[in-house]
């Protein structure tokens, strides 16, 4: 019958079909995974997953800080917790020369293989970029477009930090709170694997 006679023909065409739409996949994987060999991707051959001796470096390397291998256990804690409920939020306080930024340096440096050139960290410095206080509107949108490029970019590790966060406006950082609480998603993004840390100058002489 006509039937009997294009079955067969039909069950080739689904096979090559399959065939094809496995190749495809095999293909686009390929390109991926030979782009990623050399370009900056979010997985685990650019996000560094053993951390755990974070914590004895920092001590080993940062001095007169007593806190900071609280700081240590903090970031190992967040990383490789599967489901994180919030972001990890981090305050550091004290005058210039503490360590505050060398801290920030040693961790990024050890969070993302790329280091300081990575695309997962976004650095926020208060009175440089957000100093016009006749601009505030711009900046809370400015600050909260440019947070959620870097996040979305990698979900699974981002890093945020804002310096002179004691010269920021409160306007900017009430604006931020969303994105550091208890939230499965803002505006589609999810900022519960990410790190946030504030700097200021003032406050006590340590690192906290």
């Amino acid at each position: 019958s006509i039937i009997s006679f294009i079955l067969p023909y039909l069950a080739k065409a689904e096979i090559l079909t399959t065939i094809g739409v496995i190749g495809s996949s095999l293909g686009l994987y390929a390109a991926k995974w030979g782009y990623c060999r050399i370009y900056e991707c979010c997985n685990y051959n650019w996000l560094p997953s053993e951390i755990n001796s974070l914590e004895k470096y920092l001590k080993d390397n940062v001095y007169g800080q007593p806190h900071v291998a609280d700081i240590g256990r903090l970031v190992i804690s967040h990383v490789i917790t599967p489901n994180p409920t919030k972001p990890l939020v981090l305050s550091f306080h004290g005058p210039s020369g503490t360590g505050k930024n060398y801290v920030v340096k040693i961790l990024t440096e050890w969070l993302f293989k790329a280091g300081a050139d990575t695309a997962f960290r976004h650095m926020i410095i208060g009175t440089h970029h957000y100093g016009d206080k006749s601009k505030i509107e711009q900046y809370r949108v400015d600050m909260l477009e440019e947070i959620a490029a870097t996040v979305s970019r990698c979900q699974s590790r981002s890093l945020i930090v804002i310096d002179e966060a004691d010269k920021l406006p409160n306007t900017l950082l009430d604006n931020l709170k969303p994105l550091m609480d208890y939230n499965e998603q803002v505006g589609g993004i999810d900022y519960r694997r990410s790190i946030f840390i504030l700097i200021s100058n003032s406050g006590q002489e340590q690192i906290a």
